[in-house]
């Protein structure tokens, strides 16, 4: 296995991706920390970039980005690697300039598996289920128009996933958005796997949060009978689409 090839592995493994730590506004390859929210206009924010203070509004007209109304963008449950800006920069690649609001938030009702599903990169990546009485903490996306068609284009919905409600999401950092969170909560959108979720025999799917990226490959390979390391695994799954699509009937039929 060459390095090149040995990146490819690396990079599937990585997901979901590096993520922000806090509440984040990305503008193009720009991302700042959220300071203050006084209201629902976006423009009337504060950032925070490399330790300075940023008037949002500033922010914005240097992005070439129009003015927005947090309660005009739709709000996604960002499971897996769409919180991650390189991740959404590769899907926003062709939208306008906008902000995408970034918050870290507790779903009720919701817990995150992984999905018996296996991306073209590599990785098995993640599906938001509904589990009453779980809270899950998950990054929300807040999204225009033209990035939320582009979020969904990219999650082929329908063949890979389908679109669930995940309302009722309040963000952990209450103090920050205490002046512009609704009193219910956020109605939220999310997506859950059409082929369903990663499980070991008479047992639990496998919880994103308790499980890594090389455990969830090893039960996959497991699941279809091969004498495979995660690595070749991963690497046959890049070079052949044809092979990793047949792998994921065969992975939906044996977990069902």
């Amino acid at each position: 296995m060459d390095i090149e090839d040995w990146r490819r592995v690396m990079t599937a493994l990585a997901y979901p991706f590096e993520r922000p730590g806090a509440d984040f506004l990305m503008l193009g390859a720009r991302v700042y920390g959220i300071e203050a929210a006084p209201s629902l206009d976006i423009s009337a924010w504060r950032l925070r970039l490399a330790g300075r203070s940023v008037p949002a509004h500033e922010a914005l007209a240097e992005a070439g980005a129009p003015s927005m109304r947090l309660d005009a963008m739709t709000p996604v449950a960002a499971a897996g690697s769409n919180a991650s800006p390189p991740q959404l920069a590769r899907k926003f690649r062709e939208s306008p300039p906008a902000p995408v609001i970034g918050l870290r938030c507790r779903l009720p009702d919701v817990e995150i598996h992984y999905a018996a599903h296996i991306a073209g990169y590599g990785s098995i990546p993640a599906s938001l289920e509904r589990e009453k009485g779980a809270v899950a903490e998950q990054f929300v996306c807040f999204l225009d128009p033209a990035r939320r068609e582009a979020l969904h284009r990219s999650e082929a919905p329908g063949r890979y996933y389908n679109v669930v409600d995940a309302s009722g999401a309040t963000p952990i950092d209450a103090e920050l958005w205490r002046e512009t969170a609704p009193r219910g909560g956020f109605d939220v959108l999310g997506y859950s796997s059409v082929a369903g979720v990663v499980a070991r025999p008479g047992r639990p799917p496998l919880r994103f949060a308790e499980t890594s990226q090389w455990a969830a490959q090893e039960v996959v390979i497991e699941a279809l009978g091969e004498a495979l390391s995660p690595p070749e695994f991963i690497l046959q799954n890049i070079a052949d689409p044809s092979l990793r699509e047949a792998r994921e009937a065969r992975l939906a039929a044996a977990l069902r």
